[in-house]
């Protein structure tokens, strides 16, 4: 790929298309056999290999003046790219014309907000960190420079998230020896975290909020009870009344009278058309009602008296 871009570019940006480049690669000191051939073991032979390939790639970027092309989506800190090639370009001032030629795999972005996506996208960015874990052997380099995405992710804002990947940045450039973009960089993770902690609650703030949110809960609840109460008697008091008006009340003598209420709706339900009903009480049986078997006669002053209450 990286052949074919030059090809078309008619301009070499890649180390391995230079002619010392080519020259190197024909030696294949990565290949096993070659290593046998040369009577070296596994390390040794990977060891002579690395430190040619990192002699060539520092002399390249050295001389490279207007573009690093990097036909990778991201740098492996076992790689020369990593280990010497860009530490150098960066030395030089040369950060900004390093460019990868593959964006980042996207599997490393989700899970993120689009700002710390785009700030992870950036080639300045992807060319000082990286996202391999590393052993107890590794450098300086590889340690400063390693991004945790899951320590990431779990940063609760997109500043948050940015402060932590500019202090990553500071730490290489401080291991690079550049200190103005240590300064800079420092600079803005201090004013990150600065605003951070002026917008999120203090110590004794959080420790007094479920004080607070107990105080306001006591009075919403006897509130709330007092209103319980209150519809409690209102419905009470409905069905007192209620029951007042259905149940007929007795009269002295023991006899039911009944409501004003039925009597009403008697009177006022038509019976025929053109009568008039009025309506009258009706005595009940055995009280007033003349015996037809018995000859009229005065009625003696006892039943009189008897059947005043009556209207008889």
């Amino acid at each position: 790929m990286a052949a074919a871009y030059a090809e078309a570019e008619e301009s070499v940006r890649y180390l391995e298309g230079t002619p010392g480049g080519k020259a190197l690669g024909e030696l294949h000191l990565w290949d096993p056999a070659v290593r046998t051939a040369l009577k070296l073991d596994k390390d040794s032979g990977r060891e002579l290999a690395g430190d040619a390939w990192s002699a060539l790639s520092q002399k390249y970027a050295t001389r490279t003046e207007n573009e690093a092309l990097f036909f990778m989506a991201e740098l492996n800190p076992g790689t020369v790219a990593y280990q010497t090639e860009a530490p150098q370009l960066r030395e030089d001032g040369k950060l900004d014309i390093i460019r990868f030629m593959y964006p980042p795999p996207s599997t490393k972005l989700e899970g993120f907000p689009p700002e710390t996506q785009e700030l992870l996208s950036r080639d300045a960015v992807r060319a000082q960190l990286h996202t391999f874990a590393y052993d107890e052997k590794a450098n300086e380099l590889t340690k400063a420079g390693y991004l945790n995405l899951d320590v990431l992710r779990s940063l609760p804002t997109p500043e948050a998230q940015r402060a932590a990947v500019l202090e990553l940045c500071a730490g290489v450039a401080r291991l690079d020896g550049r200190e103005a973009d240590v300064e800079k960089l420092t600079e803005e993770v201090l004013a990150l975290r600065a605003e951070q902690e002026a917008a999120a609650p203090g110590v004794e703030e959080q420790e007094q909020q479920p004080q607070k949110e107990q105080a306001q809960q006591v009075p919403q609840a006897q509130e709330a009870r007092q209103t319980q109460v209150a519809q409690e008697a209102r419905e009470a008091q409905e069905v007192q009344e209620v029951r007042e008006v259905r149940e007929p009340q007795p009269t002295p003598a023991g006899h039911p009278t009944p409501a004003p209420a039925t009597v009403s709706a008697a009177a006022a339900t038509p019976f025929m058309p053109g009568v008039t009903v009025t309506p009258k009480q009706v005595v009940p049986a055995g009280h007033g009602v003349l015996r037809p078997t018995e000859p009229e006669q005065a009625p003696p002053a006892a039943a009189k008296a008897h059947d005043t209450d009556m209207g008889m």
